[in-house]
């Protein structure tokens, strides 16, 4: 069994440039539709942050979980039931909808194509501190500009500017 998640005392001390270069050294790549029912549910325990990258290892789509289950939310991006008014892709599937976008796939191909090419990997966080995974998660999102994120660049005047001088120090320091 492949645990695809690090937990917080593992990966603390890494920075954020350091993220999927760890994660690459660490676990081999495995797709989504690769995994095994138990590996996937195992996989998803806790809060934090979580990653869809392909081969490569560079990110797709980086986001967090600070008030559910990582189980909860990443199961959400796998939503493709049928809506009222036609749509198949779930409220909050958000990676779902701008994989469709970004390559002009329907919804079954954009499904077939992400669980055969992409894998995820969750980075587990404290649970006490949903601010800390936020800023994590913004800083990530900067660092590595996700193609299927938005608004990926932290501004001048955005909240979040002064974590930019946080980026190369341990992921456990910043504040």
């Amino acid at each position: 069994m492949t645990i695809r998640s690090f937990d917080w005392d593992e990966w603390k001390n890494w920075s954020i440039p350091k993220v999927m270069n760890n994660i690459k050294k660490s676990i081999s790549f495995e797709s989504i539709g690769e995994m095994s029912f138990g590996d996937a549910l195992w996989s998803q325990e806790g809060m934090g942050i979580y990653v869809f990258y392909k081969d490569d290892y560079v990110p797709l789509y980086i986001g967090k979980v600070a008030s559910r289950s990582f189980l909860e939310r990443i199961s959400g991006h796998m939503d493709t039931h049928i809506h009222k008014g036609g749509s198949h892709t779930g409220w909050f599937n958000t990676f779902q909808k701008r994989w469709v976008e970004k390559f002009d796939e329907n919804d079954t191909v954009a499904k077939k194509n992400y669980l055969k090419s992409v894998a995820f990997t969750t980075l587990k966080m404290p649970v006490n501190n949903s601010e800390a995974i936020k800023k994590i998660e913004k800083l990530m999102i900067h660092c590595y500009n996700p193609t299927l994120n938005k608004s990926t660049m932290i501004s001048d005047n955005s909240k979040f500017h002064y974590l930019i001088e946080n980026i190369e120090r341990p992921i456990g320091d910043i504040k």
